[in-house]
């Protein structure tokens, strides 16, 4: 069981090795985002796919499902609206991840320096 382990650990090595090469060799802009590693970057890079398809940035908004549901009805309209939720919740999730770990280096980082 050990070696089967030791094997999928060093597949998974030299398949993290790769998707990391990918990625540089590309040369894709989210690569110089500080805060995102290589394997979040790979995931919103195959999510969205090729960025052109997108006319504007409320369409690629939109297709994370980052954007905001409207609650109305007649004259009614509600003001504690919620995300849509709809489209890839692997590129939503990867983007609050990124987020999150970005704001949190953001956050303590300069106090760790000081310190």
């Amino acid at each position: 069981m050990l070696e089967q382990i030791n094997f999928i650990e060093a597949q998974l090595n030299e398949l993290e090795a790769q998707i990391t090469n990918m990625l540089f060799e590309e040369n894709q802009v989210i690569t110089t985002i500080p805060g995102i590693g290589n394997i979040l970057r790979a995931i919103i890079i195959s999510e969205i796919a090729d960025i052109s398809r997108f006319d504007s940035a409320p369409k690629l908004v939109a297709f994370t499902g980052l954007d905001v549901s409207v609650k109305q009805s007649g004259e009614f309209i509600g003001t504690q609206n919620k995300i849509s939720k709809r489209g890839s919740p692997y590129l939503r999730r990867s983007i609050w991840t990124a987020a999150s770990c970005t704001a949190f280096c953001t956050l303590f980082f300069p106090i760790i320096i000081i310190l």
